[in-house]
C-alpha cells in the first residue's frame, strides 16, 4: 500500500473525488488530481484540490468562492459527481454529544466545466441547498416505513433529539417540527450517483439491528436547490448483508461508483467514546476496523432489498478511513482522518 503525505498546512480531508477537467489539470501541470474537503469549518473554506505534478503533490484552494445563498455550513463529509456537477454533502448529523446542528444539514454543488485556468487565480461558484432538516425527515420516514429492524436508539440519542427540538422551538424555527421524538440521528458519510441519475447515500448511522450498513437511493435531489425548494423522494433502501454483526456493527464511511457496481469503505459507527452519544448507547459500535467492500445493485423490488457485498480488503486502520475515489487511470485512493492529509493508494 502506497501512502502520500501532503505536507502543507491544512486540516484533515474527509472526502475525495477525481478531478476530470482537462483545463484544470493542464493549468496546474497535474497528471492527476482530486477534489477534497475537510469536515472542519465552512464548506467554502474547506474545499480544496490535491494534485500531483512534476514536483510531487500539492494542495491548492480556489482564490475565491462565491456562495449562493450565503449561509453558514459545517461538517462536509461526502462528495459525488453527476456529469460536470460536483456535489458536497454535509453529515446531516451533530456534534458527537449532540444536539443535531442545522448548519450540517446542507448540500453544495458547483460546475467543474466552468472552471478555467488555475484554481488559485479564479473564482468558483458554489450553490447551497440549506436543508433545514428536510432530508433528515425524508430519511427517517423511509427508515420507519420500510419495516426494517434497525438498531434501537438509546437514551443519549433520545436526549440529542429532544435537545434539537427544544433548541429549534426556542428560536422559533419551523424546522423544529420536522424532528420527531422517535427519530434516529442520521449520519451521512458516503454518496454516489447511479447511472440513471438517482443519488445513493451511505449511512454511517443508523444500521440494522444485525449491524449491517444501509444505503438510501433518492430520486430528485436537485429539487432541494429550487427556489422555493421542493422535496425529493426515496426510491429504495438497500442493506449490505453479511458486512456487519450485532457485536461489531458497521456503517458506511465512503462510496465510489465502480463500473456496473460500487465500492464502499465500512467501519465503526463513531469515534471518541467518551464524547459520542452513539457509542455511549452502543459501545460495540467502536469495534469495527475500516474495510473495503464491493457490491452491485439489482433492479429494485417494491420496498427494500438485501445486497450481498464482497469483502475486498482490510485497510488496517480503525476509524480513520474516509473518502474513496478512483483517479483518471483507474487507481483507487482513500484518505485518512488525521491532522495531516494522508493519501493511500489501493492495489486493484
Amino acid at each position: 500500500m502506497r501512502e502520500i503525505v501532503v505536507d502543507q498546512p491544512a486540516s484533515e480531508a474527509s472526502a475525495l473525488l477525481a478531478i476530470q477537467s482537462p483545463e484544470v489539470l493542464k493549468a496546474h501541470g497535474w497528471e492527476m488530481a482530486f477534489w477534497s474537503c475537510s469536515d472542519e469549518g465552512r464548506v467554502e473554506k474547506a474545499l480544496h484540490a490535491l494534485g500531483k505534478g512534476r514536483d510531487g503533490w500539492e494542495l491548492v484552494r480556489p482564490r475565491k468562492v462565491r456562495m449562493e445563498p450565503k449561509v453558514r455550513t459545517e461538517d462536509a463529509e461526502a462528495m459525488a459527481r453527476s456529469g460536470s456537477r460536483v456535489y458536497i454533502f454535509g453529515s446531516h448529523f451533530g456534534t458527537k454529544s449532540g444536539p443535531l446542528e442545522p448548519t450540517r444539514h446542507f448540500i453544495a454543488r458547483f460546475r467543474e466545466d466552468r472552471l478555467h485556468g488555475r484554481l488559485d487565480e479564479g473564482e468558483l461558484e458554489l450553490e447551497i441547498a440549506h436543508g433545514r432538516f428536510k432530508l433528515h425527515r425524508l430519511l427517517n420516514d423511509a427508515l420507519r416505513e420500510s419495516g426494517l429492524e434497525l438498531i434501537e436508539p438509546g437514551g443519549e440519542e433520545r436526549r440529542c433529539i429532544r435537545e434539537t427540538r427544544k433548541k429549534g422551538r426556542k428560536k422559533g424555527k419551523k424546522w423544529a417540527e420536522r424532528i420527531h421524538e422517535e427519530d434516529w440521528p442520521v449520519d451521512i458519510e458516503g454518496a454516489a450517483f447511479r447511472q440513471g441519475g438517482a443519488l445513493l447515500l451511505g449511512l454511517r448511522y443508523p444500521v440494522t439491528g444485525d449491524g449491517h450498513p444501509i444505503l438510501v437511493e433518492i430520486e430528485g435531489i436537485d429539487k432541494l436547490f429550487r427556489n422555493p425548494p421542493d422535496d425529493p423522494s426515496v426510491r429504495q433502501l438497500w442493506v449490505l448483508e453479511g458486512v456487519g454483526t450485532a457485536r461489531e456493527p458497521r456503517g458506511i464511511r465512503a462510496l465510489e461508483e465502480d463500473g456496473d457496481g460500487f465500492l464502499a469503505i465500512t467501519g465503526s459507527l463513531d469515534s471518541t467514546p467518551e464524547e459520542s452519544a452513539i457509542l455511549q448507547d452502543h459501545p460495540e459500535g467502536e469495534r469495527a476496523e475500516s474495510c473495503l467492500h464491493r457490491f452491485t445493485l439489482p433492479k429494485p423490488p417494491p420496498r427494500w432489498s438485501g445486497v450481498e457485498a464482497e469483502r475486498v480488503q482490510d485497510l488496517g486502520v480503525h476509524s480513520k478511513a474516509e473518502g474513496l475515489a478512483a483517479d483518471t487511470r483507474g487507481h483507487l485512493w482513500y484518505v485518512l482522518d488525521d491532522e495531516r492529509i494522508r493519501l493511500r493508494q489501493l492495489e486493484r
